[in-house]
């Protein structure tokens, strides 16, 4: 996970990785064995460590897919990125986000052992007077105590 989904993310090897994972969950009680009923809480950990590695992964897979770019906090690797970091020797480009999907919101399922991604439009945050941001900016005015 931190190889393919933290800071460098390639698609070819994020592929590659999401194909083990499912292969892995599948095969995990053929694959994974008890020395006793005191190690079942970890083998449900387990699991679950897999399955949220699959998914994570699926939603970086589809980000990219969608022509999601790299952000502050990490990089995606483009054959034909127009930024070149030279200490990898021409072997790390990518592109910066320039915001298409900024107004999109990515939602992702995990059912069957499946991943299905959908995306939506964000929604306008309401403009609401709450009381409390009207106090605390008088307060920071100093206008509550005359």
């Amino acid at each position: 996970m931190s190889q393919n989904g933290g800071i460098i993310r390639d698609l070819e090897k994020i592929s590659d990785t999401i194909v083990e994972l499912k292969n892995t969950i599948g095969n995990i009680q053929n694959t994974h064995k008890l020395k006793s009923i005191y190690e079942l809480p970890f083998a449900f950990q387990n699991r679950d460590i897999f399955i949220t590695q699959f998914v994570y992964l699926s939603a970086i897979k589809d980000y990219i897919e969608n022509g999601g770019k790299s952000r502050g906090s990490y990089l995606i690797v483009e054959e034909n990125g127009e930024i070149d970091v030279a200490a990898f020797g021409g072997k790390l480009k990518f592109t910066l986000d320039d915001g298409n999907l900024s107004n999109r919101v990515q939602e992702i399922e995990y059912r069957d052992g499946k991943t299905e991604c959908s995306w939506r439009s964000v929604k306008a945050i309401p403009k609401t007077e709450s009381w409390f941001e009207k106090v605390w900016y008088d307060f920071r005015n100093n206008n509550i105590i005359v």
